[in-house]
């Protein structure tokens, strides 16, 4: 008897989620206990309370796209400036640093122009190209004593808050079990990086101050550069700090 009448009660608890699941779907966070079969405790939706997945399940995509392609080139590039920085071609430097400007707003354009083009491995390897550029140029820059050294230690301590968030964030958004070679997989998906307004003044202030410390290097005469350096130093200062507590603030209720 006992056995029967749990296949019934069970029975009709089936039917009765069956009936309740457009309710369920509707956004209601409990359904009405009138069908409910009596003692068992009310149905509820579970409701999670913390956003572990920023984006949607991992997927393949096609990585080789022109965007993908010109972010390699400004890594690839990276050294040469640097090298030429040390031996003291500044206007090489100025040279390749403005050509390395005029391929990021080129792989930007082309990847909201033509949306086969896009692609998420693109929206995270084009701030890691501009960092290692402006971090590497920065590093060298305050080892000649050409940009303060709190203004390097700041910068790169954000770049590297940021990367371990997003080794986190990339681990946390993997299929289970996560294994090496689907961690470094770039062509499985699982992650797109939005760029605040905030992010985007601080790479703009990072970016014109380089421009503008390679440019007294090349012009040494021109006054009026040199006087404008001291306040974009700590202008870009103050935006990192702001953009760090941002994305501290951001990640903090992740």
């Amino acid at each position: 008897m006992t056995c029967v009448f749990r296949r019934c009660r069970y029975r009709h608890v089936a039917a009765y989620v069956g009936s309740c699941r457009g309710a369920l779907l509707s956004g209601h966070d409990k359904v009405p206990d009138s069908r409910w079969p009596v003692g068992l405790p009310p149905l509820r939706r579970r409701v999670s309370s913390r956003v572990t997945r920023p984006l949607k399940e991992a997927t393949r995509e096609n990585i080789y796209t022109v965007p993908n392609a010109l972010c390699l080139a400004r890594i690839a590039a990276t050294p040469v400036l640097v090298g030429s920085l040390v031996c003291g071609r500044y206007d090489v430097c100025l040279g390749l640093f403005v050509a390395a400007g005029v391929t990021d707003l080129a792989d930007g354009w082309v990847a909201r122009r033509f949306p086969s083009q896009r692609s998420n491995l693109g929206s995270i390897m084009d701030p890691m190209a501009d960092k290692l550029l402006v971090g590497s140029l920065l590093v060298t820059l305050t080892l000649y004593s050409h940009i303060p050294l709190f203004l390097t230690i700041l910068t790169l301590g954000k770049d590297a808050l940021m990367l371990v968030l997003g080794v986190y964030v990339r681990w946390r958004t993997l299929p289970r079990p996560v294994t090496w070679t689907g961690f470094f997989d770039p062509s499985l998906s699982t992650v797109n990086i939005q760029p605040t307004v905030v992010g985007k003044i601080n790479m703009f202030l990072q970016l014109a101050l380089v421009s503008a410390t390679l440019s007294s290097l090349v012009w040494p005469a021109c006054e009026p550069l040199a006087a404008a350096l001291p306040p974009l130093v700590y202008t870009t200062a103050a935006v990192t700090a702001l953009a760090t507590l941002q994305y501290c603030k951001h990640f903090s209720f992740k």
